[in-house]
């Protein structure tokens, strides 16, 4: 199935945010300052939308019981090269670092859609 170029052009003019996703690589350990370094490759920096989570978005994590707040991401069409564990930075500042947790594949969509887990706590979580 072909996808038009104008559906394809009206879904990518919603990409109103800008996100940078990166992954991690080797980290390295340096003794005299107890720091811990590790290099990141960009695999992706351009238009995204961050829709409104949904209600149903936030999710309890293991042991310690936190919230897990789950934030979907779209991506324009053909958008390539993004793996769970990936880390999303979005330019606007109420949107928490990211981390992708599913990437969602299908030939039909006029949006690649990623899925993203918040890496600090969800607001309401006890400290």
């Amino acid at each position: 199935m072909t996808i038009s170029p104008t559906a394809i052009a009206r879904a990518e003019s919603t990409l109103t945010d800008t996100c940078t996703i990166t992954r991690p690589g080797a980290s390295s350990f340096t003794a005299g300052t107890a720091a811990i370094t590790t290099t990141t490759t960009t695999v992706y920096s351009g238009p995204c939308a961050l829709p409104a989570p949904s209600s149903g978005s936030a999710r309890r994590d293991g042991a310690d019981d936190r919230i897990i707040e789950g934030r979907p991401i779209n991506l324009p069409h053909g958008t390539t090269g993004i793996a769970v564990g990936d880390l999303v930075t979005v330019d606007r500042s109420d949107v928490p670092p990211l981390r992708v947790d599913h990437v969602l594949s299908r030939t039909t969509s006029v949006l690649v859609r990623i899925s993203c887990a918040a890496l600090n706590d969800a607001p309401g979580v006890p400290t």
